[in-house]
């Protein structure tokens, strides 16, 4: 898996639009600490989950097919046997921008989603917690970002 380029993560956030695909129903829950941590910074965030109705207002979407417009990048939160699946269908939707994030990084060697991205010209992001390169993130995710950059972790 190649390591993502620090333009890669500019040009993610630089996007407005985005969707976090995987959204818990969970208040607590990293997605959903990510999904409001987006929306504080101004980004126009989509929620993604076919078995969530609403997300701190916000109504959830059963598939990135169904979002209308269209959004610049999507963040994908699934369990691995998931991934391939929603990164398909982001690339039938015209997405332009993916970053896939999992705790479990070692699950994530066999999918075909690197594949499937540039197959389409798909910018892929993976490898990178999306919390520790989001410009003016949070305690404790800034200090963790902060560490990987000084001690050389971070995308050239």
């Amino acid at each position: 898996m190649t390591p993502a380029s620090k333009a890669s993560l500019d040009g993610f956030y630089a996007a407005k639009r985005l969707a976090i695909i995987g959204v818990s129903r969970k208040g607590g829950d990293y997605s959903r600490m990510l999904f409001s941590a987006l929306r504080k910074k101004g980004y126009d965030v989509v929620p993604v989950n076919p078995a969530v109705g609403e997300v701190d207002g916000v109504a959830c979407k059963a598939s990135i097919k169904e979002v209308a417009p269209a959004v610049e990048g999507v963040i994908v939160l699934l369990p691995a046997g998931k991934i391939d699946g929603a990164v398909r269908e982001c690339a039938e939707s015209g997405v332009k921008r993916v970053w896939v994030h999992s705790a479990l990084k070692k699950n994530l060697a066999a999918l075909e989603a690197p594949g499937i991205c540039a197959g389409k010209g798909i910018d892929y992001i993976s490898g990178t917690c999306p919390f520790m390169f989001l410009p003016g993130t949070p305690f404790p995710h800034s200090l963790h970002g902060g560490l990987v950059k000084a001690f050389g972790g971070a995308p050239k």
